[in-house]
């Protein structure tokens, strides 16, 4: 039972949020332990820091699901209230990310890479070094009829503005396609990149290549080049709260935020690894590394990172966000994917625990 208060460890006035070392907590509330989850509505006094990292509030429970077959799992997307995952060569559906159904692919003449909903349908895009004319739609993720394409290696696909947009990873093109039902597709020329991914958000569709390039549209149709920081390959974009964020396989602490698509600044990361995939939901970005670890990173900004411990060690590489939960998977052969919800912003947690460290909220 803790008899002392803070004074009789302490003379001098303490900014809250200050960390300290202590013998034990004190008696008169001012300090609670380093790490601690607490309501907010309990220390009002915190409000004009939140939402700093320091006080962001843990990602809910980590749950496991069961995938159908042992697979390298590419790419989750959610619409009209299911999942759908793809890999190389097959599919899976789920109501609560939790029980997947095993689902079959049309034979595609290269690898299926991605996956998007839009307009009811869902679309899944192939892809292979050399080109492949396949895609294939479905409007409930059971039953899928191909559709073919202008031969390309297609790399990423997003829904926005009424429009699917695929992008092709062949080096310097200065394609895409569009299609409003993701069966009829119409090239439309951007800027020359190797398109590695692509989003709607904000108002626009944005697109970013593995070096430099990147492209702005409003309409699917009409792209503009906008430039990225240079020694980087960059792989994922994710939007939220205002931000673009992009995420980058190269070894290091950097990934780029953007309030408008146009300008990008670069942002330290917790830890230097390569990076695999950012995404954002329920208020928060999420982005994986590239490593065997309990943990991810997460961000209330695109900014600011902290670590959140997972409780399951994994090389995690899917990453996706629907139905108010993400959901995660490694991409090497496996039976389990991992769900978990976003954090409770009603509540805050003060830092990471440390034995013995204490902070001042009082």
């Amino acid at each position: 039972m803790t008899t002392q208060n803070l004074s009789n460890y302490i003379s001098s006035n303490i900014e809250l949020g200050t960390v300290l070392t202590l013998p034990e907590t004190p008696a008169d509330g001012s300090c609670l332990p380093l790490g601690s989850t607490v309501p907010r509505s309990s220390y009002p006094e915190f409000n004009n820091l939140f939402p700093s990292p320091k006080f962001l509030p843990p990602i809910g429970p980590i749950s496991p699901g069961t995938m159908p077959s042992n697979s390298n799992w590419l790419k989750f997307a959610f619409g009209n209230g299911l999942y759908v995952a793809i890999q190389g060569a097959g599919a899976a559906t789920s109501t609560d990310g939790i029980t997947w159904a095993a689902r079959t692919l049309p034979a595609s003449t290269g690898n299926w890479t991605d996956v998007a909903y839009g307009n009811g349908t869902f679309v899944a895009i192939s892809g292979i070094s050399g080109g492949t004319t396949s895609f294939a739609t479905s409007t409930d993720g059971t039953t899928w009829v191909l559709r073919t394409v202008v031969q390309r290696n297609w790399s990423a696909i997003a829904f926005g503005a009424g429009l699917f947009i695929a992008t092709v990873s062949t080096a310097s093109t200065t394609t895409v396609a569009s299609s409003t039902d993701g069966i009829t597709w119409v090239n439309r020329t951007v800027p020359s990149g190797n398109w590695a991914a692509i989003t709607y958000a904000g108002g626009q569709f944005v697109a970013v290549s593995t070096n430099t390039v990147a492209a702005t549209s409003t309409d699917g149709i009409t792209w503009a080049a906008r430039t990225l920081p240079a020694g980087f390959v960059w792989n994922s974009i994710t939007y939220g709260n205002g931000t673009y964020v992009v995420s980058c396989s190269t070894s290091g602490t950097t990934c780029i935020s953007s309030s408008d698509g146009i300008t990008w600044t670069t942002r330290t990361l917790p830890i230097s690894q390569p990076w695999r995939t950012v995404v954002f939901g329920g208020g928060i970005f999420v982005i994986l590394a590239n490593n065997t670890s309990a943990n991810i990173y997460t961000s209330p900004d695109g900014i600011n990172w902290i670590v959140q411990p997972v409780a399951v060690s994994s090389n995690w590489a899917v990453l996706a966000y629907g139905n108010s939960n993400f959901i995660m998977a490694n991409r090497s052969a496996t039976t389990t994917n991992y769900v978990f919800a976003p954090p409770d912003f009603s509540k805050m947690k003060l830092g990471t625990f440390v034995a013995g460290k204490y902070m001042k909220v009082r």
